[in-house]
């Protein structure tokens, strides 16, 4: 994580702090770990968002993670579904004419 932590950033920030912009890179592993400054900027926009929507720091916080983890769970299933759909739709066996049933059992 920390890696691609340092790689967004050679990417993006400079090209960010030219335009007059910030930039924080977000970092969530596939397996749902969230870098550490990634889990800061969380903490901190449930900080800022509790005295706007005042609900306590802690409710944000989870909710955030929840969300993201119910996120990352579903597009993790779409991205298996799309593999195994594109696996099954280039499977030409059953179209090949080289490859006929009855040339393997024979007639």
């Amino acid at each position: 994580a920390a890696l691609r932590y340092q790689q967004k950033n050679r990417t993006y920030l400079q090209r960010a702090t030219q335009l007059g912009f910030g930039f924080l890179p977000f970092v969530l592993e596939s397996t749902g770990f969230i870098y550490a400054n990634s889990d800061k900027l969380l903490q901190d926009l449930a900080a800022a968002a509790e005295a706007v929507k005042m609900i306590p720091q802690a409710t944000l916080y989870a909710y955030f993670l929840k969300r993201i983890s119910v996120c990352l769970q579903k597009n993790l299933a779409q991205a298996i579904n799309r593999r195994i759909f594109d696996v099954l739709s280039h499977s030409t066996l059953a179209t090949d004419p080289t490859f006929h049933y009855q040339m393997i059992v024979g007639s």
